[in-house]
């Protein structure tokens, strides 16, 4: 089903890493890093299945997609096939955060691009993060590293150790320092 549009669906490319998941020698996901909507289907596989991943870092997540892009509008218009779209439209826009996790979203991000900041600001203060970081950039993977944002190797680090003094200091930090 890869690469065909038409045949796009969240759900089995979320079973899919699933067993992807289940199949590594651990039996789990040390980190999932995923940017826009990416970043959405790491915060579905984790608030699914916590046990099947450490931590989760969400870079500009594409949340309340249901509602910026389809919600409201003739099926006509939509960009993605019908069954997506309703597929899409049962999913929680804002999943809970089950797996330490660690967010990133542009200052200038919008719901052109991907997720107003404000959207995310409210899904941050509503859920339970380790750090939230919001440097000044808009829909782009240059929020990791821009002011005020950690490098991607020091992701990469906390993914793998869990370490938070790896990240600096937070733009702001939601909940207590260890994510609970």
């Amino acid at each position: 089903m890869r690469g065909k549009v038409e045949e796009t669906r969240i759900n089995s490319f979320l079973e899919e890493l699933r067993a992807l998941a289940e199949a590594t020698k651990q039996g789990c996901f040390t980190a999932i890093f995923g940017y826009s909507f990416g970043g959405l289907l790491a915060a579905l596989f984790q608030e699914r299945w916590p046990h099947l991943v450490k931590r989760v870092v969400l870079l500009a997540p594409a949340i309340d997609n249901f509602a910026r892009n389809f919600e409201g509008k003739c099926e006509e218009s939509w960009h993605m096939p019908s069954a997506y779209v309703k597929e899409l439209e049962q999913l929680r826009a804002r999943p809970a955060i089950r797996v330490p996790a660690v967010l990133i979203h542009g200052q200038q991000d919008s719901d052109d691009g991907g997720s107003a900041l404000w959207r995310v600001q409210e899904w941050a203060e509503a859920e339970n993060f380790v750090r939230c970081f919001y440097p000044d950039e808009g829909h782009t993977t240059a929020i990791v590293g821009a002011s005020g944002s950690p490098q991607y190797s020091q992701l990469a680090t906390w993914a793998r150790e869990g370490n938070h003094a790896v990240l600096g200091e937070a733009t702001a930090v939601v909940g207590n320092e260890d994510g609970t």
